[in-house]
């Protein structure tokens, strides 16, 4: 008897230890370039599991990516990084603890160069080595590659270190499309390589250019007046950047999205008026760059809606399955997210497939999620190929929604794509038209954005704009399950559409201010009455912060004076004629210390933005600021996003990125 006690122990053991080494197994990645021994630092290295995206990584300084713990399984490693291609993709299968290694080598490809200057370093900075004649300024098509011979501290003699180290300007336009690749700068006070210029493959991705806001006199105009934005992709965009070693373009950087990526625990309160379908709050503090202004914070909660309460779905997927898409990260992502939506819907919801490429069909009727199999079996056949015609997949896409509509349903299309496609209507601005015909109907259209190097942020910003929806890009599974599972009620299930905020400042007491973020969101004052101009719209759950810095007049550097009166315009989902809600904001002076965790955080969300676009309104707050200030603000965070953009802070500070003019 005891004797099967002790092999039952054993056993346990056994497997226990098993299961350890399981756990322990490690897999070191370097990347090389093609034809020689030297390492090529930060690639970004995207990692999948069992046919699953497991993580991404970035290789370090010497070409080098590590992952410990790993459980056992079959891994896919890929690669992406400016100027390169990888030679194919690396499989590896993890059956025991032990190291495995894979080495992926990686090709030069062709980046257009507009202007190459000559710079010699600065002395006790880093050298760096570049192969001699790689680039030649003369010509605008090269074969580009970094080679990094050396990094050493630079002997101190003036002058005497003269390397050549190549540095690409941009040009400047409304809408700038990013084809071009800075080699390399300088980090004097980390001393180690930092790619500051050392953009990704951007080849044709757009940006519209934003003017950042400027500051008001009161004297010259006292009124302000801006729509509401709940999109979010510019902040999963620019993690991708920051995390693959690199600075996102300014165009790239909306402060408003970024700051509303974040939940906020604004709690729901009945207003005065019946049936409003959100509450909003405001705050203020002293601005941590500026200890002159204040920043007075706008909160809006929407109500919340469980998934039984929340009306039917009928939702139209529209997938581009161009050869542009081809990528693990673009059509193979988007496969991944659909498959997983279909297991956590309703069988009163319904899903369609409409795929385009150099032509559209229906993959898909609408067919009830009570049969998830059928679903993810029509999304796993899909496969990339052909030219792109995006306006004749969404004339078929509305048409099958609109076959199909759900009367006091959602009824929406979402399109995934990575936004390189050719119109196909007639021009961009038939397709507009089009899509706010038919919002009219009840059909809206959001935007999920994927992939990197042909990515067009600005077209699909601006058709979800248009199609009274939300726009979200999507670097990973996770991501994908934060839009789709996570927050699915704010992303399909609109309560309230047209929303706008004037506010209103006392002139007598307020000096000037300066709207943070929006800049694509400003409105004419006269628009605010105006219930055919197109505002943003708000999903259930869904929290949208805004904020303004503003500077008081000496006399008015008191508490309980009402400084502005805030506005709120809206209209039900299925409205025309919009309601009004107003409010008295009362002056409530306090350090940022003394703060909430919401505005903290938020505050240091915007922060960082500006740093990111170089905002000469934060030009003395330095990084480690923003780091304090977001650290002491991180709160519950259950998900862990906030963590997340603690550490993207941490890395851009060290590259870099954000130091401090």
């Amino acid at each position: 008897m005891y004797s099967n006690k002790i092999v039952l122990v054993i056993l346990s053991l056994l497997i226990s230890s098993n299961m350890i080494l399981a756990q322990t197994s490690s897999l070191r990645i370097e990347v090389k370039k093609e034809g020689d021994a030297l390492r090529i630092p930060n690639v970004k290295v995207s990692i999948f599991k069992d046919g699953v995206h497991f993580t991404n990584t970035v290789t370090n300084k010497y070409g080098i990516a590590d992952l410990d713990s790993l459980e056992y399984g079959q891994y896919k490693i890929d690669a992406t990084l400016t100027g390169f291609a990888v030679k194919g993709t690396q499989s590896v299968v993890v059956s025991e603890n032990k190291q495995y290694k894979v080495k992926l080598i990686m090709t030069a490809t062709s980046i257009p160069i507009t202007s190459v200057e000559e710079k010699p370093l600065e002395p006790n900075g880093v050298t760096v080595v570049v192969e001699e004649d790689l680039v030649e300024a003369e010509s605008m098509d090269v074969d580009y590659s970094l080679e990094i011979r050396e990094v050493r501290k630079a002997e101190s003699k003036k002058g005497k270190h003269k390397n050549r180290v190549q540095y690409m300007s941009l040009p400047s336009s409304d809408a700038t499309s990013y084809g071009y690749l800075g080699v390399g700068s300088i980090n004097q006070s980390v001393g180690n390589l930092s790619f500051n210029s050392y953009q990704e493959n951007l080849g044709t991705e757009t940006y519209k250019s934003i003017e950042e806001n400027k500051i008001i006199k009161t004297s010259d105009e006292n009124t302000s007046t801006f729509s509401i934005d709940v999109d979010v992709a510019s902040y999963a965009n620019m993690r991708r950047f920051i995390n693959s070693g690199q600075l996102p373009p300014q165009g790239a950087v909306r402060l408003e999205e970024m700051i509303n990526y974040f939940d906020y625990n604004y709690p729901f309160k009945e207003q005065d008026e019946k049936d409003v379908p959100f509450s909003f709050h405001t705050e203020m503090a002293t601005a941590p760059w500026n200890s002159k202004k204040q920043l007075v914070h706008i909160g809006i909660k929407g109500k919340e809606l469980e998934l039984g309460q929340a009306p039917p779905n009928n939702l139209v997927y529209l997938i581009d399955v161009s050869g542009s898409m081809s990528s693990l990260n673009k059509l193979g992502l988007v496969k991944q997210s659909l498959n997983m939506l279909a297991d956590n819907l309703r069988p009163n919801d319904y899903i369609s497939l409409v795929v385009y490429a150099g032509s559209s069909g229906l993959v898909l009727k609408p067919t009830s999620c009570a049969n998830p199999n059928k679903i993810k079996d029509a999304i796993n056949r899909l496969s990339s190929g052909g030219s792109t015609a995006g306006g004749a997949g969404i004339q078929l896409a509305y048409k099958t929604a609109e076959e199909h509509f759900i009367e006091n349903g959602n009824n929406r299309v979402i399109l995934c794509t990575d936004g390189d496609f050719n119109v196909g209507v007639s021009s961009e601005e038939g397709l507009i038209k089009l899509i706010e015909e038919k919002r009219k109907s009840g059909v809206f259209l959001s935007v999920l954005g994927f992939g990197t190097g042909n990515y067009q942020d600005q077209k699909m910003e601006q058709l979800a704009d248009h199609g009274n929806g939300n726009y979200a890009y999507i670097d990973r599974i996770e991501e994908a399950r934060k839009v789709l599972i996570d927050e699915m009620m704010g992303t399909l299930s609109t309560i309230a559409k047209d929303v706008k905020i004037q506010v209103e400042f006392d002139s007598t007491l307020v000096k000037n201010y300066r709207l943070v973020g929006y800049e694509n969101r400003v409105l004419e004052n006269k628009d605010f009455e105006d219930d055919t101009k197109d505002a943003g719209e708000i999903g259930a759950g869904h929290t949208v912060t805004a904020m303004y810095e503003i500077e008081l007049q000496d006399h008015a550097k008191k508490n309980d004076v009402e400084i502005m009166d805030l506005r709120i315009r809206y209209k039900d989902p299925k409205a025309e004629t919009s309601q009004l809600l107003s409010h008295k904001v009362k002056s409530n002076l306090q350090n940022i210390s003394e703060a909430s965790e919401n505005l903290r955080f938020s505050t240091s969300v915007a922060a960082f933005g500006m740093k990111l676009r170089n905002s000469g309104y934060v030009e003395k707050y330095k990084a480690e600021e923003i780091i304090t200030l977001a650290k002491g603000a991180i709160g519950s965070d259950e998900k862990k996003y906030r963590a997340e953009f603690l550490e993207l802070v941490k890395r851009a500070n060290t590259m870099g990125l954000i130091a401090a003019k």
